[in-house]
């Protein structure tokens, strides 16, 4: 029996012009972007659709855009039901809400508030990410050894991680890492996600979450941090603070979901890049994408 696990992709994905075509399309969306307007006090519409580019892609407006993108999508996609979701790092807020745990004005709210507190730790610490391609995990750390303040922060694939620390420790790791690693290429983010550098953001955005009334989840949804399931309202909010300053567990996660029989994979974003890691860790795996209307389509009609 085939099992599905919807999964909701978060920075990094952005571009300008995404949704427009949804928005003109579909009034389900149009009534998820109009909501996200009101509740942010921000012109969504004209930030994803137009950008600018610079604009778009300063964290405290690409989490809120991506966040209503994918919002959007799920609600075109009729809110359908899944036997696990999950989320890339923002996406696991969107997975939250899917799950019925929160709203849609709480998420926006949260993903608001959760924007605002690592855009303002970034700002203070001027620090970023790296993406390396082509090493395993383990070899990335014996060649990072020599540096105390860098940490992997985002196991993708079996080959691609990111590495979070000062902008000065992430030059020597380029350094460290250039002859053995297919691709290092610095990561148009706003500070170093993911890592102990975040530890007061995530601390802060716990304290807010404490206070929003979470209901417990309709499925599971599976953690960041840890790659496990979380149902209960309180683990949902402790999961969504301490991932600020944890690594994404991506791969863990597609391995605990392949091990619980899921053999189907629909992404919920603004481009294929979940579908591709999927693709490099369970290559049997089925996939549908959302990124354009005709893959919406396709994905609608599987469902």
């Amino acid at each position: 029996m085939t099992k599905t696990a919807i999964l909701f992709a978060g920075q990094g994905a952005q571009y300008a012009g995404m949704g427009k075509d949804l928005y003109e399309t579909y009034s389900e969306a149009r009534l998820v972007f109009d909501k996200a307007t009101d509740v942010l006090q921000l012109d969504i519409k004209k930030l994803c659709f137009e950008g600018p580019k610079e604009e778009l892609d300063k964290t405290i407006n690409t989490q809120p855009a991506t966040f209503t993108f994918n919002m959007a999508v799920y609600a075109v996609l009729g809110n359908p039901a899944a036997d696990f979701l999950a989320g890339h790092s923002l996406g696991e807020v969107c997975a939250v809400v899917a799950s019925g745990a929160l709203s849609l004005e709480q998420g926006l709210k949260a993903v608001k508030q959760r924007a605002l507190l690592m855009e303002d730790q970034a700002h203070n610490n001027k620090d970023g990410m790296i993406a390396v391609i082509g090493l395993p995990p383990q070899r990335i750390g014996e060649l990072l050894k020599p540096l105390e303040h860098v940490y992997l922060s985002n196991f993708n694939s079996p080959m691609q991680t990111t590495v979070s620390g000062s902008i000065e420790e992430l030059q020597k790791a380029k350094a460290l890492l250039k002859d053995e690693a297919r691709m290092v290429a610095d990561l148009a983010v706003g500070g170093a996600f993911h890592s102990p550098y975040m530890k007061e953001a995530a601390q802060n955005f716990g304290d807010y979450l404490q206070d929003i009334d979470f209901k417990d989840a309709k499925c599971p949804v599976i953690a960041n941090a840890d790659a496990e399931p979380k149902q209960g309202s309180n683990e949902l909010k402790e999961a969504l603070a301490k991932q600020i300053q944890a690594p994404v567990q991506f791969v863990k996660t597609l391995n605990f979901l392949d091990k619980q029989g899921v053999d189907t994979f629909i992404e919920i974003g603004p481009g294929k890049v979940l579908t591709n890691l999927i693709k490099r860790t369970l290559p049997k795996a089925l996939t549908f994408s959302t990124e354009t209307i005709d893959s919406l389509k396709a994905t609608l009609n599987n469902l």
